[in-house]
């Protein structure tokens, strides 16, 4: 898991790699970003894969997602808009730069409004400090259903799932 994710199950090991990292050995850091053993063409080895976790992300995300026809000049204002409200907005604008001009799309896929009337109010848990889902887009939903609340969580991580939390647990 991404440091980045997870940063209490993880800092750990990432501060030990960033402490080597500047110290000249980037191994670990690099050793954290392998999901498996190499894959190796041929061999007989079964622990050997090939993870198409990247291909499978651009492609439901593209692909199911709203039609993207953004200019160069359009998609750095997006990035502009994307980074004040997220710090990782450098690592998130490639999956709108990827999709730019993408041309397989499912015609019955959901396009949206994320909004409506339930029958029971609503509790989005946003992280003060979540790269993926910044708490501005959990304030932003929350205003697309009537009664329902934000709760807060001043902690890193992405959802309240990666910060441990009584408040949150019960």
């Amino acid at each position: 898991m991404m440091p980045e994710y997870a940063p209490y199950a993880s800092f750990t090991t990432l501060a030990q790699g960033l402490a080597q990292l500047a110290a000249g050995n980037g191994s670990s850091i690099y050793q954290m970003q392998l999901d498996s053993a190499p894959f190796e063409c041929g061999s007989s080895n079964s622990t050997s894969t090939y993870l198409n976790t990247l291909e499978v992300l651009v492609a439901v995300s593209c692909g199911d997602g709203v039609e993207i026809t953004d200019s160069v000049t359009e998609l750095q204002e997006y990035w502009t808009e994307l980074s004040s409200i997220s710090s990782f907005a450098d690592a998130m604008i490639w999956v709108r730069a990827t999709c730019a001009g993408w041309k397989v799309h499912r015609e019955d896929r959901f396009l949206g409004p994320v909004s409506g009337n339930t029958s029971f109010p609503l509790l989005f848990i946003g992280n003060t400090a979540d790269p993926v889902t910044p708490l501005a887009s959990a304030k932003k939903t929350s205003a697309g259903f009537p009664g329902s609340a934000v709760l807060t969580l001043n902690a890193p991580g992405h959802t309240s799932f990666t910060a441990s939390s009584t408040c949150i647990q019960s």
